[in-house]
C-alpha cells in the first residue's frame, strides 16, 4: 500500500523535480502533433527556451510592450486536456501593466512574443509558467450572468489566443460593426460622430426637450455583446423603476437622451469610451470587463426640466 500511494504521488511533476521541463515539453509537442498545429516555434528568448510555442498571427506595428507599458488585450485560454476553457472574448478583456500580468507565462509572452502593441498571437504555455503542481481553481461568468468556477488540474499547459489592442477606440467601432452584423442589425442604427450608435424603437410623445440638466425616470435593461444583462431597472406598471439627472451618467446616455422625448423607446450601442472606458468597472449584478462595448434598451417614462 506504500509502495502504491508513492507511486501516485510521483506521477504528479513538482516545479522542483528536474524532469518538469521535459514533462510539459512533451506534453506540449503532443498536442501540437494531435491538433495538427503548423508553424508553431519554441521561443528561445534570452538563449535558453521558456519552454513556450507560439504563432504569430499579426505582427504588432504599435510601442514596444515593457512592463511598465499599459496593455489592454482580449484572449481565449484552455488547458491541453480540455478541462478548462475560457473562450468567451466578451467577457476576457483585460487592461493592466505588463509588469503585473499573471500567469507569469502569460506575461512572458505578451512582452517577449507579441513585443508590439496590436500584435496577436498563439502560445502554448507550459505548467510550470502557469499554475504549477497544485492548479487553481478560476471564476467567470456564464451565459446567465451567473458566477461559475472552472478547475484547472495540476501540471496542466495552456493553449492562449491573445490580441494585443493597439488602438481601442478602433476596436470598439469593430466590435460594435461586428455585433450589428451578427445579430441582423445593420442598417438599423444610426452612428454619431462621437461613435455612438442609437435607434429610436418607439417615438415620443412628450414636447418638452432633453438636456444635460434634465431628470428622466425610466425602465432600461443593459446587456454585454454576448446577451448577458449586466444592469436592468424595470417595472411591470409602466412606472418608472429608476430616475436620475443627466450630467450623473455616461456620455453615451448623456447624448442618447437628447434624441427622443418622454414616451420613447431607445436602444443604444456604446463604445466603450463613451461608458466605462477602458478599465474594468463594477456595475449592477456584473463587473463589466475592461474596454467593454454596451448595450441599452431604454424606455423614457418622464421627462422634467
Amino acid at each position: 500500500m506504500v509502495f502504491c500511494a508513492f507511486g501516485l504521488l510521483s506521477c504528479r511533476k513538482s516545479v522542483d523535480d528536474f524532469t518538469i521541463k521535459q514533462y510539459d515539453a512533451d506534453q506540449i509537442q503532443q498536442y501540437i502533433k494531435n491538433n495538427n498545429l503548423t508553424g508553431m516555434i519554441r521561443d528561445t528568448t534570452g538563449g535558453d527556451t521558456s519552454g513556450i510555442y507560439y504563432q504569430i498571427i499579426t505582427p504588432g506595428t504599435g510601442a514596444v510592450i515593457n512592463y511598465p507599458t499599459q496593455v489592454p488585450y482580449v484572449y481565449t485560454a484552455k488547458t491541453l486536456d480540455g478541462n478548462y476553457s475560457s473562450t468567451d472574448t466578451i467577457l476576457n478583456h483585460v487592461n493592466t501593466y505588463a509588469g503585473y500580468v499573471t500567469p507569469n507565462g502569460l506575461q512572458l509572452a505578451i512582452k517577449n512574443i507579441a513585443k508590439r502593441m496590436g500584435a496577436k498571437i498563439r502560445v502554448l504555455i507550459p505548467s510550470r509558467l502557469q499554475y504549477g503542481i497544485n492548479g487553481t481553481t478560476l471564476s467567470s461568468y456564464n451565459s446567465a450572468g451567473t458566477i461559475v468556477y472552472g478547475t484547472v488540474g495540476g501540471n496542466q499547459s495552456f493553449d492562449y489566443t491573445i490580441s494585443v489592442v493597439n488602438d481601442v477606440a478602433a476596436y470598439d467601432d469593430l466590435s460594435i460593426v461586428k455585433y450589428l452584423a451578427a445579430n441582423g442589425l445593420a442598417g438599423q442604427y444610426t452612428k454619431t460622430a462621437s461613435g455612438l450608435w442609437y435607434r429610436i424603437t418607439q417615438p415620443g410623445t412628450g414636447t418638452d426637450p432633453i438636456s444635460i440638466s434634465t431628470t428622466v425616470g425610466v425602465q432600461y435593461t443593459g446587456t454585454l455583446f454576448n446577451s448577458i444583462i449586466f444592469d436592468q431597472a424595470n417595472t411591470t406598471d409602466g412606472t418608472a423603476a429608476t430616475s436620475f439627472t443627466l450630467y450623473d451618467v455616461i456620455p453615451a446616455w448623456q447624448e442618447g437622451f437628447t434624441k427622443v422625448t418622454a414616451g420613447a423607446k431607445l436602444s443604444l450601442i456604446c463604445p466603450s469610451r463613451l461608458a466605462y472606458g477602458i478599465n474594468a468597472n463594477a456595475s449592477g449584478a456584473v463587473t463589466l470587463p475592461a474596454f467593454s462595448c454596451l448595450r441599452f434598451d431604454i424606455n423614457v417614462i418622464s421627462v422634467n426640466n
